[in-house]
């Protein structure tokens, strides 16, 4: 993991020693970085003592340190924690009973050097007003930062108890406006984790803990819920275990969780912060309310509150809360948070259970299901009856009662945030277990209750009672072969449950069977009781079972069959209007559309394999916001005979160019996408390239997938994590696959052209029958890319910086508006194009 963080504007002293734990005494020699006068403390009190020599470190110490200019001018204070495990376990407030034992000694000790170390230093004490605060994040594999922040006790009652959380703020009073810091890694669950926060909680298990469960307290269970919100796919707080040190003193295990809010909802969905609000229970603690507010005022009509809500995330929430038999103080009033646009039709509110201490506390048996839900939003639409909101809380109950809450994944999400923490367990023990809560005794016992005796048994207990309620009325299909790659021929069987008189309905193009309002899909196949399906290429198969009028849930299943795609994605461009592409040579400029703000716009790049007709052919694109559009090409004649190695590019803002003359060397075209059908050659919805797991499934005229989803999370599980393009850095052959490793992050792009990258690039010479090198995909357009404009020495890609004068039209290597347009002489060359080759081939 890598760490980083903005720099002060002044120079800091430098220690020598890195800060983390270390097993014997060492010289720690501190370093003026401008030439000026090193001050130093080691009671954690400013730093006033004169450093003239190396100090000797030999026991658990907060170094302090700070820079003077001769003008006078300070630099930011900064801080060194050095930690002596001995010495914390031989600490006046460790429990002897614990560090001593045979078993636990070494166990604490083990956990004291293996999970994060959090040193908070705060001369004046932390207390429930915010005040400033050193923070040290110091990981086991020698990843460390630190950053001057602001920090306050949090949390509703659980502030009373000795052992408190905290909530770190990062602002520019302090220090750097944000902590760039990677804390969670790629191996984080779901979405993949931002490295820039706004805030951090620092939570101590609040109510989870011996202070108020007593004998049952875990730590465990609110990191439960938002794992199984992230196991979802939703947006949640991702978290990690570590040991705080305060003012040097050992203050248990934490957990070290991003907060919900809207500074953290445009770091996962793009936008700026203003463009969001955050609430917590009702409260308004980011924007105005107006967007919440609109959004209660539409519980009571589904199909208004769909541009406010989030529906798949809202429901999922609802249904794990339900599982969770979150009674004890989930309620609309209390212990909720939200977060989303602050405008309609934008993704809208999502939720996450701030603070969720005491579910799965109850018997398995509990039934809470006459909760509403946040401000009654819930309740509001249940009882609206719209049939539209019964089948999505239906799906939504399937999906996650089969999925992320089946017995087996319930359990074992538990069992692995268990074994993370329970090494931990003895260190806390050791601080705060008031010499009768420990491991074994008592935190063991609680695990094994849940993951034995209240796992196995919940997720049918949930069916029962959704089934009871009316909310669950009609089965879902059944399939007898798991999604996943198959055997070309493969036979999938979909049927209704044996006991079932429903009709079977299924779509084979990844369209829903069932339309909004309740009729059958035009593409629908059925009525049937079981339905076989011979998989021959990429199948995305939905069904749903019909009975009378109520339908029910939605059961889909992607089969991949291990076929070369005639079509793979070769490139795309994320680029946000206004923003400049850092290129690779450091000078902010793409190697074809040059100093472009935006980079020409959201474009999508194709490379064709085979002689094909694209003709119906579907894109589809998603993101984490959801629907990111989706493009149809038309059956223009063009797209009717598209040769082997033609690289073909869509945009919607840049000029179109539809000359394709492969005989004389043209091998590219480019299509401007036509919204709202009124494209020539491309349908489109509105598309957004995005870099946040933009994915995009390629669907030929059959429905059938042909290659995707591909694009940014897909393996390796963290994709194209956050860069401005994503390209294919490989010349493609009957192996590349929607999964291939070979697609990367770029800083430019080759645009229209072969890909290039730092050792290698493409070479479609194969393909298109030449004797071999790279073509010039310029053909004979003419079209040559402009002089670089102007740049400044900015090259981030995500400068906002005043832009230079904008490149003329033909800086994309496109014709300008009207040039090449494919008017009628056009479509008679493409004509006898096509007409000379079909000839060709009846003749062989």
């Amino acid at each position: 993991m890598l760490l980083a963080l903005l720099l002060p504007a002044f120079a800091e002293p430098t220690f020598d020693v890195a800060r983390g734990v270390h097993e014997a005494a060492f010289p720690v020699t501190i370093t003026p970085d401008a030439g000026g006068t090193v001050y130093y403390s080691l009671d954690t009190s400013s730093p006033t003592v004169p450093y003239t020599e190396p100090l000797v470190i030999d026991r658990t110490t907060v170094v302090r340190a700070v820079e003077v200019a001769g003008d006078g001018a300070a630099s930011a204070v900064v801080t060194a924690t050095y930690v002596f495990v001995d010495d914390v376990l031989r600490s006046s407030v460790m429990d002897p009973n614990i560090v001593t034992h045979a078993t636990y000694g070494p166990a604490a000790a083990a956990s004291l050097r293996e999970l994060p170390i959090i040193s908070l230093v705060a001369p004046a004490g932390i207390t429930m007003t915010e005040g400033p605060v050193s923070v040290e994040w110091i990981d086991p594999e020698g990843d460390e930062v630190h950053a001057n922040a602001g920090v306050y006790v949090s949390g509703g009652t659980s502030w009373q108890y000795p052992k408190t959380s905290f909530r770190l703020v990062f602002r520019s009073e302090y220090g750097p406006g944000r902590l760039e810091a990677d804390l969670y890694g790629p191996d984080a669950t779901g979405v993949p984790a931002v490295d820039e926060h706004d805030a951090l909680s620092l939570r101590g298990g609040n109510h989870d803990t011996v202070f108020y469960l007593g004998a049952q307290g875990q730590h465990l269970r609110n990191f439960w819920m938002d794992e199984s919100q992230l196991d979802m796919g939703h947006i949640a707080p991702h978290g990690r275990f570590a040991h705080v040190y305060v003012n040097g003193v050992y203050h248990g295990m934490y957990h070290v969780r991003e907060r919900f809010n809207a500074a953290m909802m445009s770091e996962y969905l793009g936008g700026d912060e203003e463009d969001y609000e955050a609430v917590t229970a009702g409260n308004v603690f980011d924007g105005d309310g107006s967007a919440w507010a609109a959004t209660v005022a539409a519980s009571g009509d589904y199909q208004a509150a769909k541009e406010w809500l989030n529906v798949p995330d809202f429901l999922d929430y609802m249904v794990l809360n339900f599982y969770a038999g979150n009674a004890w103080d989930w309620y609309y009033w209390h212990n909720w948070a939200a977060a989303g646009p602050d405008t309609a039709g934008r993704g809208g509110f999502r939720f996450h259970s701030s603070d969720s201490d005491i579910c799965l506390y109850y018997d398995w048996s509990v039934n809470i299901l006459y909760l509403g839900g946040p401000s009654n939003v819930f309740a509001n639409l249940l009882a609206e009856g719209d049939p539209d909101f019964q089948v999505a809380l239906a799906d939504a109950i399937h999906r996650n009662l089969t999925g992320p809450l089946s017995a087996e994944n319930a359990a074992d999400r538990y069992a692995r945030l268990a074994g993370l923490a329970e090494g931990g367990v003895v260190a806390e023990s050791a601080r705060w277990g008031y010499g009768w809560w420990d491991r074994d005794g008592e935190w063991a016992v609680e695990r094994d209750r849940l993951l034995y005796g209240w796992f196995p048994f919940r997720t049918d207990e949930l069916f029962r009672q959704v089934r009871a309620a009316g909310w669950y009325p009609v089965d879902a299909p059944v399939l007898d072969t798991a999604a996943g790659l198959v055997d070309t021929g493969t036979v999938v069987t979909v049927a209704a449950p044996d006991d079932s008189t429903a009709a079977l309905w299924v779509t084979l193009d990844g369209t829903d069977p069932r339309l909004s309002g309740g009729a059958v899909g035009p593409t629908a196949l059925g009525p049937d009781g079981a339905r076989e399906v011979i998989v021959t290429h990429g199948t995305l198969l939905r069904a749903r079972l019909l009975d009378g009028d109520t339908w029910g849930p939605v059961v889909e299943a992607l089969y991949e069959v291990d076929e070369a795609s005639p079509v793979v994605l070769n490139e795309w461009n994320a680029v946000d209007d206004g923003k400049w592409l850092g290129g690779d040579d450091g000078t902010g400029e793409d190697t074809t559309l040059g100093r472009i703000a935006g980079n020409g716009g959201d474009w999508i790049e194709l490379l064709v394999r085979e002689d094909m007709d694209l003709r119906g052919w579907t894109l589809t694109m998603a993101d984490r916001n959801g629907d990111a559009g989706t493009l149809v090409f038309t059956d223009a004649p063009l797209l009717a005979d598209v040769r082997a190695g033609t690289i073909l590019t869509v945009a919607e803002d840049l000029p179109e160019d539809a000359r394709y003359a492969p005989e004389s060397g043209d091998w590219r075209f480019h299509l401007r996408a036509g919204v709202d059908g009124t494209g020539q050659y491309v349908s489109a919805t509105t598309f957004d390239v995005s870099s946040r797991d933009w994915q995009l499934t390629l669907q030929d005229a059959e429905g059938r997938v042909r290659f995707g989803p591909v694009g940014e999370g897909v393996e390796p599980r963290a994709g194209i994590a956050s860069t401005e393009v994503g390209a294919l850095t490989t010349t493609p052959d009957a192996d590349t696959r929607r999964d291939t490793s070979a697609y990367d992050g770029r800083t430019s792009s080759s645009y229209g052209a072969p890909n290039t990258w730092e050792d290698g690039a493409q070479d479609l010479s194969g393909m298109r029958g030449e004797t071999g090198g790279i073509v010039d995909v310029g053909g004979d357009t003419g079209d040559t890319p402009p002089d670089p404009a102007p740049v400044d020495d900015e090259t981030d890609d995500e400068t906002d910086a005043e832009p230079p004068p904008a490149a003329e039209p033909e800086a994309c290597g496109c014709a300008a508006p009207g040039d090449g347009a494919p008017g009628a002489v056009a479509l008679l060359a493409a004509a006898a194009v096509l007409a000379r080759r079909r000839a060709a081939r009846s003749d062989t």
